[in-house]
């Protein structure tokens, strides 16, 4: 069954650990972002590129990325 509403379901936060620019966002961005998620019912999932390598998929290649699905 396809869906035909254009809402996201969730979002995907992929981050580095020794990243400035992620450790930037998260400081200043991400407390706001997830509170924003709870409160719309959407689904938020942070994946760390040094834990999980084979989650991030080929068109990452910069950080942080936040991808909605």
């Amino acid at each position: 069954k396809k869906r035909n509403n254009k809402k996201p379901v969730g979002f995907i936060y992929y981050k580095m650990n020794r990243c400035k620019y992620c450790k930037a966002f998260e400081k200043e961005l991400l407390s706001q972002f997830i509170h924003y998620c709870r409160k719309k019912d959407l689904r938020f999932y942070i994946v760390v590129r040094e834990l999980n390598p084979e989650l991030i998929p080929n068109k990452i290649k910069k950080y942080p990325s936040l991808v909605k699905y």
